[in-house]
């Protein structure tokens, strides 16, 4: 670690070196009168003065200075105009993304001498995790992962962060981490072979502080600059065997085989002889995925088999067959009362997201493939697995979206282990209304986000618009039904997609019902959302 310190303080100085030569050796050729612009560099949370940070002064040209030892910079004979001056420093982020307020940067008109620029960088905090067994001992070779909770489109997801490895200590460290709400996962405990008729224990896959479950992980709160420590204290389990073969599968080919965890994480797994396509493994108690694949004549194999694991797992036959695709109908019910003739179906997007893990990740696309009779519209390469339908249309609305019973724009899709899935129908129609409105801004050069949300049914269909300047919004070919409408001032840590979160709000919505072709107006209060 000290190593890796030393290396980055060289290189930084060396950086620093090199862009105050540059810097000094870059003249005008100009006769123009020239300015002085000065300021300082501030630690954003302590507001005390940072030394040694780089200072970029952008116009024409770049040019570069460091921070004395109160954190005050110059630049001399600067020329009219537009400049920027932005701010960096090792231990500390760049930009705004992890604090609000003002920044690294600021952009400014040069027309005059300008000084008392204050430039604040965010400090990074650091996760420190002492990993131990409940005796004390430290664990080597455990593998550490750090979420963030992220709000994407709505919904609540924890984005991997930083994967790291305790040391001989039982010690690692997580740096550059910003600002917000954290759960942490570890193990399981990577494979070493054991001494002959050795007990097979091992240290587990949990999440912090205890848990096998994400539902009962602990989150923890960092903040700015903060130096978290935390104890993640592990009993050893029973581990199991976990192994078999991928059958009917040439020497010559090559197979990838995977175990993971139900909530998608890697657990190890070995395999000694890659031309007879064995693997084995050994895992502690839980519900595990295994994944195997390859390339038979040109054509990508799969195979998706979940394991619940209670006690030795042997002899398990993995048979390959082609990926999984969902064949996809689409058709038009357009309106065609007003003279207006449609010809052929208008262009819409397919896609299916993971509902089970953790992020929930895109799994599949639409794609057109050309078969003996025409063009039809597939979703291939999907896995057995709950999955959440989202379809775009660049004309008109979704009217129907169904797979056999199933509603898609209410309800999941599951795919079986048997890989048989009905096909997916949708029809466009193009009868929708339309809904103008403005929303009441304190700032009138403040923005709001409205959301249309239906009054019964899923939150999956729900429309977000940001306002104009102004205030002023339009939703276009809406379904006809009864839907509430929201305007938030912001929505970036807003779970709404969260009915029970929504509900919140309720009281606060404006009722509105929409017809076939209608044209509904109306004007909303902008609702506050705690920071």
């Amino acid at each position: 670690m000290q190593l890796i310190r030393t290396v980055l303080l060289l290189s930084w100085i060396s950086a620093c070196l090199f862009y105050r030569i540059e810097a000094q050796g870059q003249t005008s050729t100009t006769d123009a009168p020239k300015h002085m612009v000065s300021g300082t560099v501030v630690n954003a949370v302590t507001g005390s003065p940072i030394s040694r940070a780089l200072v970029e002064l952008n116009s024409n040209l770049s040019r570069y200075t460091m921070t004395d030892g109160n954190g005050e910079f110059r630049f001399e004979g600067v020329g009219k105009g537009s400049v920027k001056v932005a701010a960096e420093r090792p231990t500390f982020f760049k930009s705004t993304d992890a604090a609000s307020g003002d920044g690294a940067s600021s952009e400014f008109q040069v027309d005059r001498d300008i000084s008392g620029i204050t430039l604040k960088l965010v400090p990074w905090a650091e996760v420190a995790v002492h990993v131990r067994s409940v005796t004390g001992v430290p664990i080597q070779d455990y593998p550490v992962r750090l979420y963030e909770r992220q709000i994407v489109d709505g919904s609540l997801q924890w984005g991997n962060t930083t994967s790291v490895v305790s040391d001989v200590n039982g010690f690692c460290r997580i740096f550059s981490v910003h600002q917000g709400s954290y759960i942490l996962s570890g193990g399981p405990e990577l494979w070493r072979r054991r001494p002959l008729g050795a007990k097979h224990v091992g240290y587990p896959m949990l999440f912090y502080p205890n848990a096998h479950e994400l539902s009962e992980a602990g989150m923890f709160t960092v903040t700015a600059g903060q130096k978290v420590e935390i104890d993640f204290s592990l009993n050893q389990e029973s581990l199991f065997e976990v192994s078999g073969i991928v059958v009917d599968v040439p020497e010559s080919v090559d197979t990838k085989i995977e175990l993971s965890s139900s909530a998608g994480d890697p657990a190890p797994l070995a395999q000694p002889h890659p031309a007879k396509h064995e693997f084995y493994g050994y895992a502690t108690a839980g519900k595990y995925i295994l994944r195997a694949s390859a390339e038979l004549n040109g054509k990508p194999m799969r195979a998706t088999v979940p394991l619940t694991i209670d006690t030795n797992t042997v002899g398990i036959r993995v048979v390959l067959a082609p990926q999984i695709s969902i064949p996809v109908n689409l058709r038009s019910d357009f309106d065609v009362s007003n003279g207006v003739r449609v010809s052929g179906v208008p262009s819409t997007n397919v896609r299916l997201k993971s509902t089970v893990g953790f992020p929930p990740t895109e799994i599949a696309t639409t794609i057109q493939v050309e078969r003996q009779n025409g063009n039809v519209m597939e979703l291939a390469g999907v896995e057995p697995g709950r999955y959440s339908v989202e379809i775009d249309s660049f004309s008109g609305y979704v009217k129907t979206a169904t797979s056999g019973s199933t509603n898609l724009l209410q309800d999941d899709l599951v795919v079986p282990e048997t890989g048989t899935v009905e096909r997916i129908e949708i029809v466009l129609s193009n009868d929708g209304g339309e809904i103008v409105g403005n929303v009441k801004l304190p700032d009138p050069n403040g923005v709001a986000t409205v959301l249309l949300v239906p009054e019964r049914g899923s939150t999956k269909t729900l429309m977000t618009v940001s306002t104009q300047p102004g205030g002023t919004f339009t939703f276009n070919q809406i379904a006809p039904g009864d839907y509430l409408l929201f305007a938030f001032d912001r929505i970036k840590d807003l779970e709404y997609r969260n009915a029970d979160l929504l509900g919140n709000y309720r009281s606060r919505a404006t009722h509105i019902e929409v017809s076939p072709h209608q044209h509904v107006t109306t004007t909303l209060e902008v609702i506050g959302v705690e920071k």
